[in-house]
């Protein structure tokens, strides 16, 4: 497998052996989590990753998907000789993390998701309509995805629109079964990105996790990190 370079954030602590890694969600990067690092730096190694796309990280190649982040984090840490971590992912972070946390020889200590993707959505009738719609116009040559696309795909360079929609296609529910590690799930109760039934499904699907909802949208750990903090740091050193 081959491995394509990527920016981080390290905060050294000497003398500790415990690695906590950060994954953020589409179209943010790992500055999102400095309050949370410096809470954290004096009890863990850190490693915060701008994910390929964003930050200062290169783009991804246009073949990646949620399965290639997750292995190129993966070697990453391998190359390290980094083999037992802690994760503290948001949102599209959350879909490595439950990849990285199932499918690979990593031992995940513990793991924080917040607003985390992943799960089927559930979609409306409308949706459909202007799925066909779409289908319509493109069987026409009538090229109208930037029409009927979402903010983070309109947003996005023609490499990341690829990459786009092979992730939000991947669904991962199938995995939860397989995440033995205890989990804490963080999420704003007014998450329009996330809604709180994907909390549940990954709150049933993962057999040790516990989950905390709090007043706000999908950021709410970060808009509201006065309420998260004590309960992600206590979860992370002492539960």
């Amino acid at each position: 497998m081959k491995y394509f370079p990527i920016n981080c954030a390290k905060y050294q602590n000497k003398g500790c052996n415990k690695y906590l890694i950060l994954l953020h969600g589409w179209g943010s990067s790992s500055v999102i989590f400095n309050k949370y690092i410096n809470e954290l730096k004096n009890d863990f190694n850190i490693i915060a990753f701008d994910l390929y796309g964003f930050g200062q990280s290169v783009d991804p190649k246009p073949f990646f998907d949620t399965y290639e982040y997750a292995v190129q984090i993966y070697l990453y840490l391998q190359s390290r000789g980094v083999s037992e971590v802690y994760i503290f992912a948001h949102s599209f972070g959350g879909r490595i993390a439950i990849i990285l946390s199932s499918l690979f020889g990593l031992n995940v200590k513990k793991m924080v998701l917040t607003g985390c993707a992943g799960i089927k959505p559930r979609r409306s009738l409308m949706y459909y309509l202007k799925v066909k719609l779409y289908k319509f116009r493109k069987k026409f040559g009538i090229n109208n995805y930037d029409e009927f696309g979402s903010d983070d795909y309109k947003n996005s360079n023609s490499v990341m629109k690829r990459v786009l929609v092979r992730v939000v296609n991947q669904e991962l529910e199938y995995l939860l079964d397989d995440v033995n590690c205890n989990t804490l799930l963080v999420w704003g109760s007014e998450d329009n990105d996330t809604p709180l039934y994907m909390y549940k499904k990954i709150l049933h699907g993962i057999d040790s996790a516990r989950g905390v909802i709090i007043r706000g949208a999908h950021f709410a750990a970060f808009t509201h990190m006065y309420l998260c903090n004590n309960k992600i740091r206590e979860f992370l050193l002492y539960d």
